[in-house]
């Protein structure tokens, strides 16, 4: 039985699955050969992959500045970007699948990995990973915060410390969250995140968090820095949703001038059942 697979999909990424998995029975057997096929960015040295930046599969919230800066380097400025969704908790700077191709977790295996930068100030949050829902709903996120919410390796706000953690929603309906670790301004660190049709997990900092997942219909992957416009101590929110000026006074009133979200060594593939 062969995998379909999507159409825009880069012909080298295409050929490999094909060969690859023209053999394969179980959902497993095709999830592990799936996983081994090299990536663009594997295969190119480092070089961003094509399914990213073509348009054939991804679209980007916030043209202003490109976050491509090299063939290597994406840099996400949701503050010079300034782009706000009509619902949205603050700036976006991101990518996302574009509509006509999202899909239910179950029927996705996909893998996105990146060496992630982060210089922001003090009482930044940011989201830099997440697997949307069709409507408003979130199945995952992956956060880097300098706030004050509890179960986390420092939990404090304002203090120039980043929590780095993930939230899953599991097949109830309830959020699951997990610490990875912690890093300072100008830190960095390899963010994993797999989709194994429906069983999720995120790694860094050499731990993983795995979880099996509410599907959603029309599911799909965003990665990039969605500053949220919240209180650091309490985690309120502050801003109007779809107001860019009500958000930016947010920040100011924070303390916040920095958020750039740096992505190098980006690797993702994706085949559809």
């Amino acid at each position: 039985m062969m995998l379909s697979t999507n159409s825009r999909l880069s012909a080298a990424v295409l050929v490999l699955c094909t060969a690859a998995l023209a053999g394969c029975g179980s959902v497993e057997e095709k999830a592990e050969v799936i996983a081994s096929i090299p990536t663009e960015s594997a295969s190119s040295g480092g070089t961003i992959p094509s399914s990213i930046t073509d348009g054939s599969l991804w679209e980007l919230e916030g043209s202003n500045p490109d976050p491509l800066v090299n063939s290597k380097t994406l840099i996400f400025l949701p503050l010079q970007a300034q782009y706000t969704s009509p619902n949205g908790n603050g700036l976006r700077h991101e990518y996302k699948i574009q509509q006509d191709l999202r899909v239910a977790m179950t029927d996705t295996y996909e893998q996105f990995q990146a060496n992630i930068k982060v210089d922001m100030s003090a009482g930044g949050k940011t989201i830099i990973a997440q697997h949307h829902a069709g409507d408003l709903g979130t199945i995952m996120k992956v956060y880097v915060s300098d706030s004050s919410e509890s179960g986390f390796d420092d939990s404090t706000a304002s203090n120039g410390v980043f929590d780095v953690y993930v939230r899953l929603r599991n097949t109830s309906g309830v959020e699951e969250k997990f610490a990875l670790g912690t890093i300072t301004t100008g830190g960095s660190f390899v963010l994993k995140v797999v989709n194994n049709y429906g069983l999720v997990s995120v790694g860094a900092f050499g731990k993983t968090f795995e979880l099996n997942v509410e599907d959603d219909s029309s599911s799909y992957l965003k990665f990039g820095n969605y500053l949220q416009s919240q209180n650091p101590e309490g985690n309120a929110k502050c801003g109007t949703p779809g107001d860019t000026s009500s958000f930016l006074a947010c920040y100011a009133s924070f303390g916040i001038t920095e958020s750039r979200v740096t992505m190098t060594d980006v690797s993702y593939s994706r085949v559809e059942r």
